[in-house]
């Protein structure tokens, strides 16, 4: 063995590695059974292979308490009925074998449909309950994600004071009282909380805001919106980052109005069509670094103009020279976004974004961009020349032809040099006058999404000369598939790795 995997923290970044890869790299389901299957094979390769593994193997119960369960005897979980005196099975031995595993996992999603919430409860209650356990019996524990009210108690006996982030997830509402009272008790418990995430089916802030209240370093929220009196006592902390609003149930009661915390970097609106973030929106001033936009649309006629609507809103509400990293995404259902073909990305649309010059990431994923041609690209080059990464929508269900040409990818590469990243759709088949002395050497991704091409070798060299360190040219692989054509992308995609094998990368 290389003296180097005798260095524990070298053996956990390649375990951490090779774990990750290979759930990336597959399907959700066989990936993720594939990785813990391999990390499984490592523990029992060698003695110094053993504990990273196994660390990295529990670390993440993404399947609930059912795994610890199990280690336990089968007559405390696998019967339908239990006695009464179910702590009395509970054993020295069991307890060991139990924080044995306990100790090593950071994260938890709960509940689990493969064991019954009754049998996930009886058991943790009878192991907190017995003499040999200490509590918290998950001390290490660092993110918790609650999905069934029915297994709130038993948060009293498994977080501490290393939990950091919890997830709630509410499919019913209100609450019982028992259960509001354990939700109330989570500052106590868990002081140090740091991210707070709330999804319901109705909105709960005013019932909620209490318990956020009392986390005094809360960075990260996610809820619906918040009350006056809430978002200005989380100005007054000068802690709050990011915060996340759900739009998607309606809100009952009135929202802030004002300037938003001065330390908010990070503002996400989420869920509700382009007319509810107007209205969120009005009133509301703020100067954060990062905007995210998910609108949903499902049958709105008037999509279009809501839209544009929105767009000219922005300007308005939040500082110019300090948002950095700009994303709108139209959320439709497939039959919706087939009848949505008539909605296309214009250069009208987009001109009220032009007054945030600082842009550096802007990811706009409206339904589609074919209209627009090379004089329009150009001129959004011109506007954003600090642009470090550009994703318009490239797939279009629609098939209207692209109008723009490579030239609109010169024109980014002309305007904006420090742009390593560029999702566009352009007429490959046209053929135009190429020649430029502009190169760009940070490109390494090209999403192209359903371009047309017809000769590939003129498209590598093209590339090729003008983006000399592109690794990776992406198409629109389910529209391709779907017409049962072999793209011509992927040949070009193939050229370009062997170009970049054989020659040097070019600083």
């Amino acid at each position: 063995m290389h003296r180097a995997l005798l260095v524990v923290e070298i053996i956990r970044l390649i375990f951490s590695f090779v774990f990750h890869n290979k759930c990336h790299h597959s399907c959700t389901c066989v990936g993720s059974q594939s990785a813990y299957r391999t990390l499984a094979y490592l523990a029992r390769t060698c003695r110094a292979f053993h504990e990273p593994a196994i660390d990295l193997l529990w670390m993440n119960l993404d399947s609930g308490l059912d795994p610890l369960i199990k280690l336990m005897p089968r007559r405390m979980w696998a019967k339908r009925h239990y006695p009464l005196g179910v702590g009395t099975f509970v054993r020295k031995k069991h307890w060991f074998v139990f924080q044995k595993y306990a100790s090593r996992v950071k994260s938890i999603r709960m509940p689990h449909h493969k064991l019954r919430p009754t049998s996930v409860y009886r058991v943790i209650a009878a192991i907190a309950c017995s003499s040999k356990a200490a509590l918290p019996l998950f001390p290490n524990l660092t993110r918790i994600i609650l999905c069934d009210p029915n297994l709130f108690p038993l948060l009293r006996h498994m977080i501490g004071l290393s939990v950091t982030d919890i997830i709630l997830q509410l499919d019913l509402w209100p609450l019982s009282v028992f259960e509001m009272s354990v939700i109330a008790d989570l500052p106590k418990l868990c002081p140090n909380v740091t991210s707070f995430t709330i999804q319901c089916v109705r909105n709960p802030s005013l019932e909620f805001w209490d318990i956020i209240g009392r986390w005094t370093s809360l960075r990260h929220i996610q809820s619906f919106p918040l009350p006056q009196q809430a978002m200005d006592q989380l100005g007054s902390r000068g802690v709050l980052q990011s915060f996340t609003v759900d739009l998607l149930t309606p809100y009952l009661h009135p929202h802030h109005a004002g300037t938003l915390p001065g330390t908010l970097h990070t503002l996400i609106l989420g869920g509700g069509n382009a007319g509810v973030c107007t209205h969120y929106l009005d009133g509301v001033y703020g100067s954060p670094s990062a905007l995210v936009l998910c609108i949903k649309d499902d049958d709105n006629p008037n999509v279009d103009g809501d839209v544009c609507e929105l767009l000219r809103t922005l300007p308005n509400r939040f500082n110019n020279a300090a948002l950095y990293s700009l994303s709108i995404k139209l959320i439709c259902e497939y039959r919706t976004l087939l009848n949505h073909g008539a909605l296309q990305l214009q250069l009208g649309i987009l001109r009220p974004l032009f007054d945030f010059r600082s842009l550096r990431i802007v990811d706009i994923g409206l339904v589609c961009t074919a209209l627009l041609d090379d004089d329009a690209f150009a001129e959004i080059a011109r506007v954003w020349p600090n642009l470090e990464s550009l994703a318009l929508r490239t797939s279009n269900l629609s098939k209207v032809r692209p109008q723009a040409t490579i030239r609109s990818i010169i024109s980014f590469l002309e305007y904006c040099p420090n742009l390593n990243t560029l999702h566009l759709v352009f007429d490959g088949t046209k053929k135009v006058e190429t020649f430029t002395e502009v190169v760009n050497t940070r490109m390494t991704t090209l999403k192209v999404g359903h371009s047309p091409i017809e000769d590939v070798d003129r498209m590598v060299m093209c590339l090729r000369a003008l983006m000399p360190n592109l690794r990776e040219v992406v198409p629109d692989y389910w529209t391709w598939r779907h017409e049962g054509a072999i793209t011509q992308w992927e040949q070009v995609q193939e050229r370009l790795t062997l170009s970049l094998r054989s020659h040097p990368r070019i600083v």
